[in-house]
């Protein structure tokens, strides 16, 4: 009975594919730990998703706690999972803390509500190009920019202490006549 040989050049060319994975995990993983101590540091939370509902359109939030993305459970998967939102409601944070949500993959929802941002901070989440929704304050910005906004991304709705802002402008509006 004769075993089959792999030669040195397969040999070697699965080992070069399998560091080339283990490098992008790697390099991703240090990606997400960065994104959680920034989120952290400024006294905010990420919720993660990996999971999709069954029409495979809208994601499903994964809760849980990923401060140790060194646990061999972990490890390997958490390369995969994507900031689903981030939420700095009542936190300290300012327009200038948010230059590294533009590099956040996958994020969809930012929650600025009760924060000291300005108007500026939406030139920083117009660089989000998977941002879906952003929650605000009533009087963290004037009505103008958040219409611009929403006209420059159509895709991402500004939404003012739990109402749309569509929705809030035509309440005042009726109420102003």
């Amino acid at each position: 009975m004769r075993y089959k040989q792999i030669g040195i050049r397969t040999l070697l060319g699965l080992v070069l594919i399998f560091a080339v994975v283990l490098g992008w995990v790697e390099t991703r993983r240090r990606g997400l730990k960065a994104t959680i101590a920034s989120v952290e540091g400024l006294g905010g939370y990420v919720v993660f998703d990996t999971a999709f509902t069954e029409d495979g359109r809208r994601r499903v939030p994964v809760e849980g706690d990923f401060s140790n993305v060194y646990d061999a459970g972990n490890y390997f998967w958490f390369a995969f999972r994507e900031a689903y939102k981030i939420n700095f409601r009542g936190t300290d944070v300012t327009d200038s803390d948010l230059e590294f949500i533009s590099s956040v993959s996958g994020l969809e929802i930012i929650d600025l509500y009760e924060t000291s941002v300005t108007k500026d901070c939406l030139s920083v989440l117009f660089h989000c190009d998977t941002l879906r929704s952003i929650i605000l304050s009533p009087s963290q910005m004037p009505d103008v920019d958040i219409e611009r906004f929403e006209k420059l991304n159509p895709n991402c709705k500004v939404t003012v202490e739990g109402i749309e802002f569509w929705e809030m402008k035509n309440l005042m509006d009726s109420l102003l006549e």
